[in-house]
């Protein structure tokens, strides 16, 4: 609506604006603290986003290595289970609830990393594919490189103390006694247990590589969907307790520690939960 206002001696046309107290001073805040009130809204925002990030991500129970050998698919096609899914199951039945909420939450982490004698062996297949003209493959020797800077990094640093890996990756971290990262294995065998140096897996004994580790096929987990298909070389190892280096107290990281223990008595006994 437009009227006319006589304002010192003339008229002007214009808008009817009414403002009340409170936008008069909302007005002139937002002139005077403008800026200061974006960054503020800025600071809720991340905390929001953050909280609710928080919220919505699963607390894990433990967090377990497989590294070796084998490349294990993340996928799998529509309807069938995932290499990736099937060892994770496998793991999750010798897995108590360590925090209570219901769930055996796994965090399942998953490195290739063949031996040079597997590369060498592929690059010869590779060679000979292309001699016959049949469709051949690329080795991922970028992907291979950065595995094993992240094997390296959590042998020292990682939330991960049961090892699924391949036997040579457990010789070459163990060749130096003072950089050795893992426990004795005999100490985890089931009371009583029959074992032998070497992967001689049809003895009916453990079969130990070294001091350091037992070969997951002479073990109650060798005919198991998951584990059965891991590599004839597959071994199970523990690292050692590390508080120097674990984000915990020592309290929580002892306890954890026993906890991860537990999970490999019950994998090397066969004592599942379901």
């Amino acid at each position: 609506m437009s009227e006319n206002y006589e304002k010192e001696g003339g008229k002007v046309e214009g808008e009817v604006k009414i403002k009340t107290p409170f936008l008069t001073w909302l007005d002139n805040f937002f002139y005077h603290y403008k800026w200061h009130t974006v960054a503020v809204l800025f600071v809720i925002a991340v905390i929001v986003i953050c909280t609710m990030q928080t919220c919505s991500r699963t607390t894990f129970d433990t967090h377990i290595m497989y590294a070796g050998d084998k490349d294990v698919k993340m996928s799998a096609p529509s309807g069938e289970t995932s290499e990736h899914e099937e060892l994770l199951r496998a793991v999750k039945k010798y897995t108590p609830d360590r925090d209570g909420d219901g769930n055996r939450n796994i965090d399942l982490k998953n490195l290739y990393l063949p031996s040079d004698a597997e590369i060498a062996r592929l690059e010869a297949l590779i060679a000979e594919l292309k001699a016959e003209g049949k469709e051949s493959f690329e080795i991922g020797y970028s992907l291979i490189s950065s595995n094993r800077k992240t094997f390296s990094e959590t042998l020292i640093f990682g939330d991960c103390y049961v090892y699924i890996i391949s036997d040579h990756l457990l010789f070459e971290n163990t060749a130096d006694p003072k950089s050795n990262p893992f426990a004795p294995i005999k100490e985890y065998l089931p009371e009583g247990a029959e074992y032998e140096t070497g992967n001689n897996t049809e003895s009916g004994k453990y079969a130990l590589a070294g001091e350091w580790g037992v070969y997951l096929h002479s073990t109650p987990l060798s005919d198991e969907p998951g584990f059965s298909s891991l590599p004839e070389n597959t071994v199970i190892a523990m690292r050692k307790l590390s508080v120097a280096t674990s984000s915990l107290s020592r309290e929580k990281a002892e306890a954890y520690f026993a906890y991860n223990e537990e999970i490999l008595r019950n994998m090397l006994s066969g004592e599942a939960y379901s």
